[in-house]
């Protein structure tokens, strides 16, 4: 039985990497990207702080240092030398946002958001919002399988945790856990498996395993909506990624598990909108 406390020190363990990574992620978006604002501009710092997790714990782990405390202690580093680092170029008047087809404004970043669309734009903006909740929605019934009796996904039993709980229980990514006598599983990358090797260091066990693809369904509807917002196309963009991630092999598979190819495909997802994004900015600024 996991105690009060624990769950309290492992929430408490997890909220401080997300703050000082999700900050400081924040901070080097606005130095680099600045006139960048509204849903390309958390695409960036998304993918940003995702990095940030997997740099630091690979640096940790390379030297053998891959504990909960080094983790939150090199995260707090990094958020710390962020406040130091400004948001902005120096001396920049005023920041520009992208506009809705991404041109570049002279609109105050504080400046409040335009008024929900009408008429079609309106039943587009709530056939998607009713595909994504049917997507949530079923994807929830396989994670509600394995909330019941545990990750049962075949490939996630067979490498995906057995690579991640070896990492977290030796404290390094540079050992190979030899889990098979045919494939070689061991030279595959192991990026998604370090995430969730982060989760059990800082939690004390797989639960937030069960829930990181869900971060990624998250991250993959924003990143459609991205390559679809500068033609004023994000709803049918986000539908048509709903389509493919309602798909029974997924639904199926990635809910509740440790398996890895969502992410794969919503980080390519993700370089494609940010590409279109600055694109499409390009593009306006041209006389």
């Amino acid at each position: 039985m996991l105690s009060l406390g624990s769950y309290l020190l492992g929430a408490l363990q997890v909220a401080i990497v997300l703050l000082a990574l999700g900050f400081s992620a924040y901070r080097l978006r606005g130095r680099l990207l600045p006139e960048w604002s509204g849903a390309p501009a958390r695409l960036v710092e998304a993918v940003v702080g995702v990095s940030l997790l997997i740099w630091i714990s690979e640096l940790l782990g390379t030297f053998g240092l891959l504990y909960a405390g080094t983790l939150m202690g090199a995260s707090a580093l990094v958020a710390g030398t962020a406040v130091l680092w400004p948001a902005g170029p120096v001396g920049a008047a005023t920041p520009t946002v992208l506009g809705r087809r991404g041109a570049a404004s002279s609109t105050p970043r504080g400046a409040p958001a335009a008024p929900p669309p009408a008429g079609d734009s309106a039943w587009q903006l709530a056939i998607m919002v009713g595909v994504i909740a049917v997507v949530v929605g079923h994807w929830a019934l396989t994670t509600k399988h394995a909330l019941d009796r545990g990750i049962f996904n075949f490939d996630s039993l067979w490498y995906h945790l057995p690579f991640a709980a070896d990492m977290a229980q030796d404290h390094s990514t540079t050992g190979l856990h030899y889990v098979e006598t045919v494939f070689t599983n061991w030279f595959y990358p192991q990026n998604a498996e370090l995430l969730h090797a982060d989760g059990m260091l800082l939690t004390g066990r797989d639960t937030l395993s069960l829930f990181i693809n869900y971060a990624w369904l998250g991250l993959g509807f924003l990143a459609a909506w991205c390559i679809g917002r500068p033609y004023e196309r994000g709803p049918l963009s986000v539908i048509s990624v709903s389509l493919v991630l309602e798909c029974h092999t997924l639904v199926v598979r990635e809910p509740g598990a440790a398996k890895n190819d969502l992410m794969a495909a919503v980080l390519l997802l993700a370089g494609i909108a940010i590409l279109i994004s600055a694109w499409a900015a390009q593009r306006t600024e041209q006389p």
